[in-house]
């Protein structure tokens, strides 16, 4: 993952305000520099497995939607232990209902949404919006909003930055 340039760290604010503050947010950038003027890229990472091993405290916090090696190792060696096939898959409804018993319903720092692949910052989108659900279907739907330029290898390229909203919660979404 290439090295980011947070401009505006995350804020959280009410849905409702996230149009306006993300107009008024460019409108300081002189004419010239904008931002990205291209898409919205909107990014679906619930992270179940990981949000499970977290909760169970088989792999330590924060949440950050990425499936580590640490995550993998973690979760096959749960399978194992549970008696499950060696081929069960890591996104099988069958493991999820295992780790999902006996879960806390605890909120854990969650980062998933704050930081992408440098695979997305060369697609310059002007907006990236993650949907971040959670577990607890009794967590509060809560909104961030932040700005960031991706840093380039290359001097002579100039970064375009873009804009990060992450809505994150419970919401009685199923899962």
């Amino acid at each position: 993952m290439k090295p980011q340039l947070t401009l505006q760290t995350p804020l959280e604010l009410p849905y409702q305000e996230i149009s306006n503050y993300l107009n008024k947010l460019w409108i300081s950038e002189d004419k010239d520099n904008s931002g990205a003027n291209t898409f919205t890229l909107m990014v679906w990472q619930p992270a179940w497995l990981e949000q499970c091993l977290v909760q169970k405290g088989l792999v330590n916090g924060p949440i950050t939607g990425n499936l580590s090696p640490e995550i993998i190792e973690v979760a096959k060696k749960f399978m194992l232990d549970q008696g499950l096939p060696i081929t069960t898959s890591l996104n099988s409804e069958e493991l999820l209902n295992l780790l999902k018993e006996n879960l806390s319903n605890k909120d854990f720092e969650d980062f998933r949404g704050q930081f992408f692949e440098s695979t997305i910052s060369t697609l310059n989108p002007r907006r990236l919006i993650t949907l971040a659900p959670t577990l607890n279907k009794n967590s509060d739907i809560k909104t961030f909003v932040s700005a960031y330029c991706p840093l380039s290898d290359t001097p002579a390229m100039q970064s375009i930055c873009g804009d990060l909203v992450v809505i994150r919660g419970g919401g009685g979404l199923n899962i």
